[in-house]
C-alpha cells in the first residue's frame, strides 16, 4: 500500500512540475485580433448605423409568430410525459442517464420525464430509509 501511495505522489508531483505557467503563455498579438475581428467590427457597425434594437418588435409575421411562441411557453403537463424515459429514471438511472439523460436523439419531453423518474426515485428511496433505516436489525454495535 505504502509503494502505491508513494508511487501517486511521485506522479502527481511530476505532473504539478510539468504544468508550470510561464509570463509567455499570456502574452498575445494585438494586430492578429483586429485581422480575425475585422468582420465582427464591421457587422457591429453596421448595425449601430442603422439603429438596430433587439427590444423592436419583427416586422415579419412569422417571426412575430416565433417570438410570441417563445414569450408563453406551453408548460409541462403529465399528457407530455413520456413513460419510458420515465422508468428509465426511476428504475435503473445510472443506465438511463446514458440512454435518455445525454442522448442527442431525444425529445425534451423524453429528458424531462427521465430527470422527473429519477426525483421520484429519490424522494421514495429518502421516503423508505426513513421510515425504516435499518432494515436488517442491528448489527450488534
Amino acid at each position: 500500500m505504502k509503494k502505491i501511495l508513494l508511487s501517486l505522489c511521485f506522479a502527481l508531483v511530476g505532473l504539478a512540475s510539468h504544468a508550470a505557467v510561464t509570463a509567455t503563455d499570456f502574452q498575445y498579438d494585438e494586430a492578429s485580433f483586429t485581422t480575425e475581428f475585422q468582420e465582427v467590427t464591421e457587422l457591429e457597425n453596421a448595425l449601430l448605423s442603422s439603429n438596430f434594437s433587439l427590444n423592436a418588435l419583427p416586422e415579419s409575421d412569422r417571426l412575430a409568430g416565433y417570438m410570441q411562441a417563445m414569450a408563453s411557453p406551453v408548460p409541462f403537463s403529465i399528457d407530455d410525459m413520456d413513460w419510458t424515459a420515465f422508468a428509465w429514471g426511476f428504475c435503473c438511472w445510472p443506465v438511463g442517464f446514458f440512454v435518455v439523460g445525454i442522448n442527442s436523439n431525444k425529445t425534451s419531453d423524453q429528458k424531462l420525464s427521465f430527470w422527473i423518474g429519477m426525483g421520484v426515485s429519490v424522494v421514495v428511496s429518502a421516503i423508505s430509509y426513513i421510515a425504516n433505516p435499518n432494515p436488517f436489525g442491528t448489527t450488534g454495535m
